[in-house]
């Protein structure tokens, strides 16, 4: 379980070093390997993809109302219908589905911390923008401690929660012998 942890881990900063850099085509092309890699031990059943994919595009969605909000600017965001900015990128999909399995591995000693998961998120997620944002060539439109401030609080919400729903996922796993890290083929 350790190993698989690790590299669980190992390249879902893949991912994200390869995201930040803007190219959404690569950044399809890392997710695509990230989970190619880890074919063997995820789980294979409704529930976990059904996980990962509700939770990164709602991920996805809740970076789209920031940008959207001129909180940050991304050069590549998606402008649909003639509203400008409208969706976040693609390469920052890609983050949040990579990050999504994470929750159910390596964030996983986090599930019954919750105050610990909102101080991590509130600490350490804005910095994850932070520096992403100057890779992509993003911009802040507020100033750094505020922005900080805000991403903050918004991860100080969001890590929780996604651990609430990622602990009842495992729940509904175990209940049908699909537990994340065991058997994974039944």
């Amino acid at each position: 379980m350790v190993k698989r942890i690790l590299i669980n881990s190992i390249l879902f900063q893949g991912v994200w070093w390869v995201a930040v850099q803007g190219d959404n085509t690569l950044a399809v092309a890392a997710l695509a390997v990230y989970f190619l890699l880890q074919i063997s031990f995820l789980p294979r059943n409704t529930k976990f993809w059904g996980f990962c994919f509700c939770g990164g595009v709602a991920g996805w969605l809740l970076d789209s109302v920031l940008a959207h909000s001129n909180i940050i600017h991304y050069q590549t965001a998606i402008s649909v219908f003639g509203v400008q900015d409208l969706l976040a990128p693609v390469w920052l999909l890609c983050i949040w589905l990579a990050f999504m399995p994470l929750l159910l591995f390596g964030l996983r000693w986090l599930m019954p911390h919750l105050w610990l998961a909102a101080l991590l998120g509130f600490t350490l997620a804005p910095l994850s923008y932070i520096g992403g944002a100057k890779f992509a060539n993003a911009s802040l439109n507020l100033s750094l401690p505020i922005y900080y401030l805000v991403e903050g609080i918004v991860w100080a919400l969001v890590l929780p929660a996604y651990l609430i729903v990622a602990a009842k996922v495992e729940r509904a796993m175990k209940s049908s012998r699909l537990v994340v890290g065991e058997e994974t083929n039944a």
